[in-house]
Parts: structure tokens; C-alpha cells; sequence
């Protein structure tokens, strides 16, 4: 009887074992090794493998809008203590991050081929900015209910465009009055 023992290269997390047609998936368990197997004489067996994928991460900025545009121009700051969270599919929260000094957060070690969503709280006192105008490296996409598209990543991909840009609403206006002295004071 015979046991493969893998070791995990480095850099790499070890892929799930015996999914799929025993000869394209991995054999490999949570401890590297396969089960046991007993060849018969001038038996070969070529189905024990083993995958591995190397993890991805989401990120980017949380960043005052202050114009409104939908898009981070120059000068415009970034938000601290935003909280963001990374949804699954089913938008089920898996992690949370808070917002840095500089409006940066990130989620890291993301499995590749697997469906996220990013959802940003609004900070308070702000309102979101319009989404998805312009370049995607520096627009906000953060959708009407704070929540970006479905993000899927590739193996080793760093996606450090998913951003979210609010404003501080301004405002105009006084009073209207009855001048009886028509003085215009």
C-alpha cells in the first residue's frame, strides 16, 4: 500500500481533493497526502494529483468626491473608519475591514473563481457619489445600495480598483420677507 505525500510549494494553498473524475482532480487531502493505494504487478495508476491555486485580494479606496463626478480627481482625500465588508454570492458577510487614514482597505487571500461583492456603509454626514463614470481605476463603484457588481478573480489577481466616493450635500437658502419700507434691508 502506497501513500503520495505532496508538499505545498510555496506561495500556494492546497485546492480541495476529490471533486470532480478521479482522474482530474486532486487526490490530495487537507494533509497533503492522498489514500492509500495498492498497485497490482505492472499496474500503473497516473490519477493522483494535486492542485494548488495561489490567492487574490479586493481593495482600494473609500475617497471624498468632492465635486461629485463619480470619479477621484486630484486632491480629493480619502475617508477613514469607513467599514466595508466582502459579501459571498448569497450576500452573506465573510470579512470586514475599516477604512485606514487614507480611506485604504483590502481583502487578501481570496480564493480565485469564487464570486465577491464589496459593500461600503456610508460614512455619516455623506451621501454616495453616482458609480461607474469613467475609468475604473478611478471611479467609485459602489452601487445605490453601497454594494459593488459580482467581483470574480483569477488566480494571483489583485484587484485594486473596487472604490466607493461620497460627498457632504451643500445647500442654499435664507428666507423670503415683506419689506415695508422697501429699503431692500
Amino acid at each position: 500500500a502506497y501513500v503520495v505525500d505532496f508538499d505545498t510549494p510555496a506561495g500556494y494553498t492546497q485546492t480541495v481533493a476529490n471533486t470532480g473524475a478521479d482522474a482530474t482532480d486532486s487526490d490530495a487531502g487537507t494533509n497533503g497526502q492522498t489514500g492509500s493505494y495498492t498497485l497490482t504487478n505492472g499496474q500503473t495508476n497516473n490519477t493522483l494529483d494535486a492542485g494548488y491555486y495561489q490567492t487574490g485580494a479586493i481593495g482600494d479606496k473609500v475617497f471624498v468626491d468632492a465635486n461629485a463626478n463619480g470619479q477621484q480627481d486630484g486632491g480629493e482625500a480619502g475617508i477613514a473608519g469607513v467599514i466595508v465588508k466582502l459579501l459571498n454570492s448569497a450576500l452573506v458577510e465573510i470579512a470586514r475591514d475599516t477604512t485606514d487614514a487614507n480611506g485604504i482597505y483590502r481583502f487578501s487571500n481570496l480564493t480565485p473563481g469564487v464570486a465577491y461583492v464589496v459593500d461600503f456603509d456610508t460614512p455619516t454626514g455623506y451621501t454616495q457619489t453616482v458609480a461607474n463614470k469613467g475609468a475604473d481605476a478611478t471611479d467609485s463603484d459602489a452601487g445605490a445600495n453601497g454594494q459593488t457588481g459580482t467581483l470574480t478573480l483569477a488566480n494571483n489577481e489583485t484587484n485594486n480598483t473596487v472604490d466607493a466616493g461620497y460627498y457632504i450635500p451643500a445647500a442654499i437658502g435664507d428666507r423670503i420677507w415683506v419689506d415695508a419700507n422697501a429699503n431692500g434691508i
